[in-house]
């Protein structure tokens, strides 16, 4: 009994221990994150998509607004 108590605890340290790992990266990811940076990876995102679909990223003319009837 001890040794399952033993084995069932450094698996629930190893789960709590991983989701901390995963917050905190988070937490440093939005601390670091600014406007520019976001700019710059929605471009990098976007000329990839572009890339991967055979569009020239050049051409693209952006969303057109619909004024409603």
């Amino acid at each position: 009994m001890k040794r399952l108590t033993r084995i069932f605890s450094w698996v629930l340290g190893g789960l709590v221990a991983t989701i901390a790992a995963i917050a905190l990266y988070e937490v440093m990811v939005f601390a670091l994150s600014n406007e520019a940076s976001a700019l710059g990876l929605a471009n990098v995102e976007f000329i990839n998509l572009c890339a991967k679909n055979g569009l020239n990223p050049t051409e693209f003319g952006g969303p057109q607004r619909i004024t409603p009837r």
